[in-house]
């Protein structure tokens, strides 16, 4: 991910398998700005298990909370 805006925002994805563990619900936030560039979330590739869908939901974040139409579509993805 990245944050594009030289704002007090910060970007965040957050991401879970369907019918998986709560230990599977991640979240990743890019809290080093724009100047920064892309974020890497580590950690993903090694929770994801064969025949699971994985839902991916970008986020805009004020702190540990949602900004007001900062949440982009839900994508879900099949596993292989």
């Amino acid at each position: 991910m990245r944050d594009t805006r030289g704002d007090r925002y910060h970007a965040a994805v957050h991401w879970w398998l369907t019918g998986g563990s709560a230990g599977d619900d991640r979240l990743c936030h890019d809290h080093a700005g724009k100047a920064a560039g892309w974020t890497v979330c580590d950690g993903l590739s090694g929770v994801i298990a064969e025949n699971k869908n994985i839902t991916i939901w970008p986020k805009t974040m004020d702190g540990d909370q949602i900004v007001p139409d900062g949440a982009g579509p839900q994508t879900i993805a099949a596993g292989s």
